[in-house]
């Protein structure tokens, strides 16, 4: 695989990985109400304030067969805050703009839909939790005439300084300089390598 190709691969998985939409993640809880088998996931797998990926896989439960024709709708609030910002529920932690700017901020009632996710046997959203602290996630499912209700708790962590939960990005701009002077002393090697492969 020659530098170019390799960048090229580099840059894609880049790209994808950089998103702030990353379905799945970790397991927060389970239930299964009125024959529905609904999972709440999170990415990352310990949350913390800020933007938080939130992903839902809805199962028949006897099956185990995921359900694509559902609609899911969420209510997330606060049971006990901790840290800096737990006196100020309306105050956001700091996040790159485009996960600030996709962000559902309103968590009394937001939808998760397919639209959002990669993988599309998921339902998700990303929202902007404001404080670290335990927060109690309703979910209510419908599906034609079924209608499931599951609940549980997200422990959310205190937001780290934003150069730490956002490094890689700092460094993308050194990685492409990097790849792109690679990729420049392979033509200048392969120029010069030319006049030798002629006089043979």
């Amino acid at each position: 695989m020659d530098t170019r190709a390799l960048a090229s691969l580099f840059l894609t998985w880049w790209i994808l990985g950089a998103t702030c939409w990353a379905d799945g993640g970790a397991i927060q809880f389970s239930g299964v109400n009125h024959g529905l088998q609904i999972s709440v996931f999170t990415d990352p797998g310990i949350p913390s304030a800020g933007p938080v990926d939130l992903s839902v896989l809805v199962q028949e439960a006897g099956t185990h067969a995921a359900l694509l024709d559902a609609e899911v709708q969420a209510n997330l609030k606060p049971e006990r805050l901790t840290g800096a910002n737990a006196s100020v529920v309306g105050s956001l932690p700091w996040s790159p703009p485009i996960c600030a700017a996709t962000g559902d901020a309103n968590l009394q009632s937001f939808a998760l839909s397919h639209d959002l996710a990669r993988n599309r046997l998921y339902y998700a959203a990303l929202v902007q939790i404001p404080s670290a602290g335990r927060w109690h996630l309703a979910l209510h499912v419908r599906r034609g005439n079924q209608k499931a209700f599951v609940e549980g708790t997200l422990d959310v962590g205190n937001q780290g300084a934003p150069w730490t939960n956002y490094w890689h990005l700092f460094l993308f701009p050194l990685v492409a300089v990097g790849f792109f002077a690679a990729v420049q002393r392979q033509r200048t090697m392969s120029h010069e390598a030319k006049p030798e492969i002629g006089q043979r």
